[in-house]
């Protein structure tokens, strides 16, 4: 028996360029893996891990009005901000007890911390008896023991005012009707009315309302070195005072003359001894003396006549 030589039994196979695996040699496919025995083998890649969006840019803001420089901010005064040297809970009980004064609807209530409520306002100087609604905000937090910080804001409905707005400009119409001198006028009058009115409803109403409801609220006040706290925004902080030097004045190194005081003189005393009475008293003594039966009747004529010689 013939024994077949390596390089022969070597020849009889081939290996897949992709899987290494053993093929017959004129295998143009491998048996494993169906790859292309001729063809260079594929390559692998590793798996890449997916790619996470990266942050999007944001766009800059759009120029425009900054209406809350203006006071105007949700078509109402500021909100306001005060520091109370009370817990939250009784500040806001302080507050929304004046708030339940004035006409208001209630919308939402958190107790302590925060409420929305609904303001409708009228009167004759400003609105006419035409009544104005307001959106208000209270927000209480509680910044230190037994302090508190009070957030108030007013915003006023545009839709409330529409009504005001018309009957400023038919006043401002008949008003041009009945003086014709003021009619070529009329437009500026009537814009004129409005502004004003606008301005009253945005700025004067609110503040007046807050004013009211915070005002007997006790206020935050610092005292000692560090001077009133710049946190709180209604602390006028004053600025110091400039310091005046007191003037100085010279030193007088004049010897003043010596003035020689004379001696004291003493002057006579008054008498210390008592006065003797007079001739009336010692008459007077000695009848005492003779109803007293401490003389006898002799004795006394005797000093009678003795006094009696004196006059």
């Amino acid at each position: 028996m013939t024994a077949v030589p390596t390089t022969a039994a070597a020849a009889a196979t081939s290996t897949c360029p992709r899987c290494n695996a053993g093929n017959a040699a004129m295998s143009k496919f491998c048996t494993s893996c169906g790859s292309s025995m001729t063809g260079p083998a594929p390559a692998m890649h590793a798996p890449t891990p997916h790619s996470q969006p990266g942050p999007q840019p944001v766009a800059p803001p759009r120029p425009g009005i900054n209406f809350q420089r203006f006071g105007m901010a949700g078509g109402g005064a500021a909100p306001t901000s005060i520091n109370v040297s009370i817990n939250a809970a009784d500040a806001y009980e302080a507050v929304m007890t004046k708030v339940r004064q004035d006409d208001v609807e209630v919308e939402r209530e958190q107790p302590a911390s925060n409420a929305r409520f609904v303001v409708n306002y009228k009167d004759f100087a400003n609105t006419s008896w035409m009544k104005v609604k307001y959106n208000g905000e209270l927000t209480v937090v509680e910044t230190a023991p037994d302090q508190s910080s009070v957030k108030l804001s007013l915003a006023l409905n545009w839709g409330s005012m529409v009504p005001l707005i018309i009957s400023g400009v038919a006043i401002g119409i008949l008003a041009g009707m009945f003086n014709y001198m003021i009619m070529p006028f009329m437009f500026f009058i009537i814009v004129g009315m409005v502004a004003f009115q606008i301005w009253i409803c945005t700025s004067k109403i609110p503040n007046k309302l807050k004013d009211k409801w915070q005002k007997d609220l006790p206020r935050v006040t610092v005292t000692g070195p560090a001077g009133p706290s710049m946190h709180s925004p209604n602390v006028h902080v004053p600025a110091p005072a400039p310091v005046t030097p007191k003037p100085t004045q010279p030193k007088d190194t004049t010897v003043a003359p010596k003035v020689e005081t004379p001696e004291p003189v003493d002057s006579p005393t008054p008498s210390t001894e008592p006065a003797k009475p007079s001739l009336v008293d010692r008459l007077k003594q000695l009848n005492e003396l003779r109803q007293a039966e401490a003389i006898t009747q002799e004795d006394y004529d005797e000093k009678k006549a003795e006094i009696l010689r004196q006059l």
